[in-house]
């Protein structure tokens, strides 16, 4: 795949020239066009100064990485053909209209930014591939002749509920079956491996993430003013989700790794844009993966840190409230699923554990503090046992 820089195409969705070339499609009169990926929102399409001229192409290659594969080549040609004038350009732009009165409304509502640009994305997509959003007969046949990943579709049914919520429009949304994947659960020893190989600011940013249990975009808000150094504490006072500001006790390491960082972002720590760092912390936990010969790395992402915070959390203090202070719930039964996480990460463990003694209450309250689990009193040797996983 080779770099395409020095082209004057530019990318229809963000409008960057600086693009990959990704391969080429055979078109149904026997020709070729190059199709191209942007590096900067990672949206695929086709050379549009000969893919204009095959409505086909345009209609199954204009997706964005992460989408599930179209098989539009299952659908008859007049299916195909309906699918791509469905909607005239002019009613196309009506709908935009929609859409960006309905993303005001958001605004207004108090929906976060995250919300508005997600909803806005996937109504914009079904216009793109022929839907009337006016019409729910029009958005129900193509959600039925698209084969889409079940957690996409799920997400569109959603979008487009609210839509129609909003507008008044009647319709009963289609019920989409979908079960959330079960998160993988690193160990703290591939955790602290990845934070390492990482830059100074990626680097304190993946510890502050893993020590505060925060989300990427609380992360992100972090202020200087945030920081308490005399006692190693650090406050997210900017939850998401409706979330509740929280106040979390860190190690001397993070506070130390924060205090190296320059004053960049004038009051922010980081950038205050959360996806700021993503492209760097992915390219760089793919090398290890490879480097380290470690696979498991390239299940990490952002919200993995939030996971084992709260998984170890759970299974250092057995105390469903106490996590839900942790990470900031609203609801306890936003917490619960740590539960399950707990139970899976810690039983691949294979029983293995560290035992300990303790003979004073002095003794025992420092083994509690470093996350041991009371076993029994041996009155034979007048000692109460400890464990905890390896």
């Amino acid at each position: 795949m080779t770099l395409e820089s020095q082209t004057q195409t530019k990318c229809p969705d963000c409008g960057k020239s600086k693009l990959y070339k990704d391969g080429i499609r055979y078109l149904d009169d026997g020709s070729t066009v190059q199709r191209f990926l942007c590096c900067g929102c990672g949206f695929r399409f086709s050379d549009p100064s000969k893919a204009r001229a095959n409505k086909e192409c345009l209609t199954i290659t204009h997706h964005r990485l992460g989408d599930s594969c179209r098989s539009s080549k299952k659908l008859d040609p007049a299916t195909i053909e309906q699918k791509v004038t469905g909607t005239s350009p002019e009613t196309q732009q009506e709908l935009k209209g929609k859409i960006l009165e309905y993303a005001w409304r958001m605004k207004k509502n108090g929906l976060s930014p995250y919300t508005i640009k997600n909803r806005t994305y996937r109504l914009s997509r079904l216009v793109e591939l022929g839907a009337d959003l006016t019409n729910v007969e029009s958005v129900e046949t193509l959600l039925a002749t698209e084969e889409w990943k079940t957690s996409i579709k799920k997400d569109l049914v959603s979008a487009y509920t609210a839509f129609t919520k909003a507008f008044n429009i009647h319709w009963n949304p289609i019920k989409v079956r979908y079960e959330a994947k079960m998160q993988y659960i690193p160990t703290l020893e591939e955790c602290t491996m990845l934070i390492s190989g990482c830059g100074k600011r990626t680097s304190a940013y993946l510890q502050a993430m893993l020590e505060t249990g925060a989300r990427r975009g609380e992360v992100s808000k972090l202020n200087w003013t945030d920081i308490d150094e005399k006692n190693k504490k650090i406050s997210i006072n900017h939850p998401l989700k409706g979330g509740n500001a929280r106040t979390i006790k860190v190690s001397e390491r993070l506070i130390a790794m924060l205090k190296t960082l320059p004053h960049k972002h004038g009051d922010y720590i980081f950038n205050p844009r959360p996806e700021a760092l993503g492209s760097t912390f992915y390219r760089t936990r793919n090398k290890l993966a490879a480097k380290l010969q470690n696979p498991n790395l390239k299940k990490i992402h952002f919200h993995t840190f939030r996971h084992l915070k709260g998984t170890t959390s759970y299974y250092e203090y057995k105390n469903l409230y106490m996590v839900k202070e942790i990470l900031g719930h609203k609801c306890v039964s936003n917490t619960d699923r740590y539960i399950h996480y707990a139970s899976q990460a810690f039983s691949e463990k294979d029983g293995k554990f560290v035992h300990a003694h303790a003979k004073t209450l002095e003794e025992e309250d420092a083994l509690i503090d470093q996350g041991f689990q009371f076993v029994r009193y041996s009155e034979e040797h007048k000692v109460a046992i400890y464990r905890k996983p390896k």
